[in-house]
């Protein structure tokens, strides 16, 4: 077990790190994410392949804050299409379902792949994926039915 988190936490460092490939033609983009959760996405990249993006999204009865680091790979060289991977973490708050106890504080690490698709001859992206998260706080527990879709403006 130890083994295996070695291996993936250096091909992660390795991939998220990577600047051989350029596969987006913008720099950051503006939008909305809809799906298990709704919210507002903004993403930069910050090397050739390697964006962060940062979510607010209500989930739950919650708000709950998302960072994540994602490197993307073109799917050609005159492709608009990229796939993305990354991970990263979240905090915020959920209105439990049961009880009046108030809100119940969340906190955890996130994963992301999915599809980014770039419109010709527009400023809109096109994005579904797929964000399975663990949860820390209050007891582990494992989420893996968070999709979503997301629509951005590229604002440069």
């Amino acid at each position: 077990m130890k083994k295996s988190l070695t291996i993936f936490l250096f091909l992660s460092l390795f991939f998220f790190f990577s600047d051989s490939i350029k596969a987006q033609d913008y720099s950051t983009a503006l939008g909305l994410r809809v799906g298990s959760a709704n919210g507002i996405s903004i993403k930069q990249f910050v090397g050739y392949s390697t964006a962060i993006e940062g979510l607010v999204v209500y989930r739950r009865g919650g708000l709950r804050v998302i960072g994540l680091a994602e490197q993307h790979f073109s799917l050609g060289r005159r492709s608009n299409t990229s796939v993305f991977f990354g991970l990263g973490g979240h905090y915020g708050y959920n209105y439990l379902l049961e009880g009046d106890r108030g809100p119940l504080e969340v906190y955890g690490v996130d994963f992301i792949a999915g599809l980014e698709y770039v419109f010709p001859h527009s400023d809109f992206i096109f994005a579904v994926d797929l964000k399975p998260m663990l949860e820390l706080k209050n007891g582990t527990a494992i989420s893996g039915n968070n999709a979503g879709v997301s629509l951005r403006y590229m604002i440069n």
